[in-house]
């Protein structure tokens, strides 16, 4: 059979175009190292890509939920921490103020002294995290929960009990809080045993007001520092506990992130060597193409006479 010209032409131009689409797919896969790079290459391959994109966005996210959520528990773990040893030297304060009379140490003395350690402990209880969130307010976290009135002598809470809950996995949340206002409360919050230890404070520094009035109050409040110093135990063990959960669903989203990684080479990966190796002979395919197109395009009956 007989081909013309114009048809040999549109023979050598479609040859052509279709070897140069084979090679922009190919350098294509070779710069963004997938396989699928347009929905129509393969429309299941790339379901499941979205499927899985939205897996790993997930895993991301928790993994970063993971990672804020356990900064913050350490540094509530430290205030705590904080707040448990100035408990102890509150608690040997007083057991000195009560033997002041052999401690030979002047009762105004150690009563500034205790009153130096609730402020500290008023400090750790009114603390921040990095955001500049207030840690002990429960979720009225841009409230500073502790305040102190001069007048009546008496600390009120501002905060809540409300827990703040954080996603951490797949339908896994996690308390990224802890309420610290019951440990220093006998009711509903009204920090009673921290106001009563600040007013025994102010008393011991009054040198106008008999020891022997307030001598009972000293014996109830080394009790009240006690049962306040185990309350803070049992929360920095529970905080303890929380942060070794995260340590393991840390690792589980490492896994997921793994299996993820392995799922989507599987489905778009590319052999690298055997892609570049075949871009290469695309490339010569295109040039050996054109060379040839050329040279017959330049025949005419008198290559032949």
């Amino acid at each position: 059979m007989r081909i013309s010209d114009a048809g040999f032409s549109r023979m050598m131009i479609n040859s052509m175009s279709h070897s140069y689409n084979d090679y922009a797919k190919l350098n294509q896969q070779n710069i963004t190292g997938k396989r699928i790079n347009q929905i129509s290459e393969d429309p299941v391959a790339s379901i499941q890509m979205t499927q899985l994109d939205n897996s790993k966005s997930s895993v991301n996210q928790y993994k970063t939920n993971v990672g804020r959520l356990k900064g913050k528990l350490k540094i509530q773990e430290d205030r705590l921490t904080s707040i448990d040893n100035q408990l102890l030297s509150l608690r040997d304060k007083l057991i000195e103020s009560k033997n002041h009379n052999n401690s030979g140490t002047p009762l105004a003395i150690l009563g500034r002294e205790i009153g130096m350690l609730i402020e500290g402990i008023t400090d750790d209880l009114n603390a921040k995290d990095v955001d500049g969130k207030y840690l002990f307010s429960g979720t009225r976290n841009s409230t500073k929960p502790v305040e102190y009135d001069t007048a009546s002598q008496t600390y009120s809470y501002n905060g809540n009990n409300d827990s703040i809950d954080t996603v951490v996995g797949n339908g896994i949340t996690m308390q990224g809080n802890v309420d610290l206002s019951a440990a220093f409360s006998t009711g509903s919050n009204n920090l009673e045993i921290l106001t009563e230890l600040r007013q025994l404070a102010n008393k011991m520094v009054d040198s106008t007001i008999a020891p022997a009035s307030y001598n009972q109050d000293i014996s109830t409040m080394i009790g009240a520092a006690q049962t306040v110093t185990s309350n803070m135990g049992s929360t920095v063990t529970e905080l303890g506990a929380r942060q070794n959960r995260l340590g393991h669903l840390e690792d589980i989203n490492e896994d997921l992130e793994i299996v993820n990684s392995q799922l989507e080479d599987d489905l778009i990966g590319i052999d690298v060597v055997a892609v570049k190796m075949e871009l290469e002979n695309s490339l010569l395919s295109i040039k050996t193409s054109f060379s040839t197109y050329a040279k017959i395009s330049q025949l005419s009956l008198f290559n032949y006479i």
